[in-house]
């Protein structure tokens, strides 16, 4: 179930978006492999929902995104898309089959 948002953000808004492997685990350890998956969800994500993204930085156990959207529920998409197939897509190239994402 999801948690009620904290606030309604204005229409056309900038986030920061800051998201944690689970356990601090180095999963996202940069390789070609891993970028090539990272940036293909990345670009898929952007070509499907309305977002414009500003700048990306993915280090070994998180990521940052500053990005701008129409409306909370696009960002929800948005990062519903990401986290799921980076989870999915890097999981299963690095033999993760665990949770990937810790808790907000």
């Amino acid at each position: 179930m999801s948690r009620k948002l904290r606030y309604l953000p204005r229409p056309n808004s900038t986030f920061e978006v800051v998201s944690k492997v689970i356990h601090g685990r180095l999963l996202l350890r940069p390789s070609r492999t891993t970028n090539s998956l990272i940036l293909g969800v990345l670009g898929r994500a952007l070509s499907l929902y309305p977002v414009r993204l500003h700048a990306f930085s993915f280090a070994s156990n998180h990521f940052h995104l500053i990005l701008t959207t129409p409306d909370s529920l696009t960002l929800s998409s948005f990062m519903c898309f990401l986290c799921g197939n980076v989870a999915r897509r890097v999981g299963k190239a690095v033999g993760w089959r665990e949770k990937f994402w810790g808790r907000r």
